[in-house]
C-alpha cells in the first residue's frame, strides 16, 4: 500500500525534516552569543560544543528577544524552567524554577567546570519561536564536568518564556563571567 500524505514519515529514509544551518560560529571569552531567528522557519534546533566558561561554577543560560535582538527579556519572571540532573556519583535531582531573568540550560545548583578538558556539549530544541499565540519552549540535554570535584552531570532541561510574543532572537550567556564555545543554529520549516 503506499502511502499519499507528504507530511507522513514512513521510515528514516522516505521523507527527512530539510533543516537549514543558520549560523556556525566558533567565539572566544565573549559576555554574549546573541543569534536572530528567522521568521521563515517554524523550529530551530542548537548545538553548543567545547562551551567553556571563564569562571569556574558558572551556570550556561538562554534569554530571548522580540525585537530582533535590541534588547532581551531579563526581568524577574520572564521565564520558568526545570532541569533533571545526573551525575555519575548516582545522584538524581531536579530543580525548578517559574519565575526567573532567565532559561538555566545547565544545573543552577552545580554549575560547569572552567577547566579547558571540561567543556559543555548539548543539543536544544526551540519551539513556537515566531508564534503570536503559543509560548516560547526550550528542551533539550547537556553534559559537562561540574566545578569543585570533577564529576560527571548529564541535564535534561525544559523551560518556556512566560510571555507569548513571538521570539526572534536569543542570547546565550554564563552566569558570570564570559564564555567561549562553538556552537550551529539550524532552522526547520
Amino acid at each position: 500500500m503506499e502511502v499519499s500524505n507528504p507530511n507522513l514519515i514512513v521510515n528514516s529514509t522516505a521523507r527527512q525534516f530539510p533543516a537549514v544551518l543558520l549560523h556556525n560560529i566558533v567565539v572566544s571569552a565573549v559576555a554574549t552569543i546573541d543569534l536572530t531567528l528567522p521568521g521563515e522557519f517554524g523550529w530551530f534546533m542548537f548545538r553548543l560544543r567545547d562551551a567553556i566558561p571563564a569562571t569556574d561554577g558558572a551556570v550556561l543560560r538562554l534569554q530571548v528577544s522580540t525585537d530582533g535582538g535590541s534588547t532581551f527579556a531579563a526581568g524577574a519572571t520572564d521565564y520558568s524552567w526545570a532541569i533533571n540532573r545526573s551525575t555519575a556519583g548516582g545522584v538524581i535531582v531536579t530543580e525548578t524554577d517559574d519565575a526567573d531573568t532567565s532559561l538555566a540550560l545547565t544545573s543552577a545548583a552545580v554549575g560547569a567546570g572552567n577547566a579547558s578538558t571540561s567543556g559543555i556539549v548539548g543539543e536544544f530544541y526551540l519551539f513556537n519561536a515566531n508564534h503570536a499565540l503559543l509560548k516560547f519552549q526550550i528542551m533539550g540535554q547537556s553534559g559537562y564536568i561540574s566545578s569543585g570535584t570533577p564529576n560527571l552531570q548529564h541535564i535534561i532541561t525544559n523551560g518556556r518564556y512566560n510571555s507569548s510574543a513571538p521570539v526572534n532572537a536569543i542570547r546565550i550567556l554564563a552566569s558570570t563571567g564570559n564564555l567561549t564555545a562553538r556552537m550551529q543554529i539550524l532552522g526547520f520549516k
